[in-house]
């Protein structure tokens, strides 16, 4: 096995794969076809799922004044990769959730996120981002 784990965005793995279906399926199709273990599947403004031992869903999503998508889906999968590494995929799911969505209120691809700015969003009632 060479893959691990796998992100994915869902418009990609339609237009590129031809995977389509409910997120859930297309997961698993990943996971059937080509046997990894993770996959991970992001889904824009409806957060991220990933299909591991069992289903998970990222447990909330984030309501974003886009200023510039660029590179999201890098602070997604670093969020996810500290989050995981911490305390297991839904965490991951989390974390990857929150900076991935504090990216997108910033220009550019170089995501200038404090591990604290990512608990305060994870920590508020409030699921708007105000910068």
């Amino acid at each position: 096995m060479c893959v691990s784990i796998l992100f994915c965005g869902r418009a990609d793995a339609e237009q590129v794969l031809g995977f389509r279906g409910e997120p859930e399926a297309v997961a698993r199709i990943f996971r059937e076809k080509f046997g990894i273990p993770t996959v991970v599947l992001t889904l824009g403004a409806e957060g991220s799922l990933a299909l591991a031992d069992r289903l998970y869903r990222q447990g909330r999503t984030h309501r974003v004044e886009m200023v510039d998508p660029l590179g999201a889906g890098d602070a997604f999968a670093a969020g996810f990769l500290c989050g995981y590494l911490e305390e297991g995929v839904q965490r991951g799911l989390d974390l990857g959730g929150a900076t991935a969505a504090l990216d997108c209120t910033l220009v550019g691809d170089a995501a200038f996120i404090t591990r604290d700015e990512v608990e305060e969003l994870l920590a508020s009632e409030d699921q708007e981002i105000r910068r």
